[in-house]
């Protein structure tokens, strides 16, 4: 038996988060984290709830290579519950949960 180990260096983690995105502003906020982080960010997928719109909004990335489209319609009485996964090396999790929370669309707005 050598004695060596495989630690992975690749994690993930997730954001499940109620409340309702400024659209403009987390698609500049994501770009940004995928331009500025695209080294340590491997991939990532989400479903978010646009504020004023009863659509879901979906992405996801592989790097710098992004993509989103309109989903389907929030069900009637369902959680507009944002979920977001990153997976990576070495990722700032409370960046990265901060960034996010600054794209939420404040009470009374």
């Amino acid at each position: 038996h050598g004695g060596h180990s495989h630690d992975s260096p690749v994690t993930s983690f997730s954001i499940e988060m109620p409340g309702a995105v400024d659209q403009p502003l987390f698609l500049y906020w994501l770009s940004t984290v995928l331009f500025d982080h695209s080294d340590v960010i491997y991939r990532m997928k989400g479903i978010v709830n646009v504020a004023g719109r009863d659509e879901k909004l979906i992405f996801q990335a592989v790097h710098r290579l992004f993509e989103d489209r309109t989903g389907e319609c929030w069900g009637t009485g369902e959680l507009r519950l944002n979920r977001l996964v990153f997976i990576g090396d070495k990722i700032d999790r409370d960046f990265i949960t901060d960034g996010f929370k600054k794209c939420l669309v404040s009470e009374g707005k």
